[in-house]
């Protein structure tokens, strides 16, 4: 009973963070609750759910930040070509 209480509370925070686009924290709450209850489909659907919109997102800023660091780095402004670099190794 301790364990569903737990896995409700994690279960329910994954969703509120998946839908207010907190992906990170999503994807660690439905995590944990996925290792309460490993065999529940509704956990592991929602943890797929989230996983991938925390890809997509992931995915989106990286091309975002590399294509700035590629056009300051054709305008000859080597500093932001850096910093817009180094942002996009965030993401990965």
């Amino acid at each position: 009973e301790q364990i569903d209480a737990e896995h409700r509370v994690a279960f329910a925070e994954g969703r509120a963070h998946l839908e207010a686009g907190s992906y990170d924290a999503a994807v660690a709450a439905l995590e944990k609750a996925h290792a309460l209850k490993p065999n529940d489909a509704d956990t592991a659907e929602w943890l797929g759910t989230a996983r991938a919109a925390k890809e997509k997102r992931d995915t989106l800023e990286y091309a975002t930040a590399m294509a700035a660091g590629r056009e300051a780095a054709a305008a000859g402004k080597h500093r932001a070509a850096r910093d817009a670099f180094a942002k996009a190794l965030e993401w990965k």
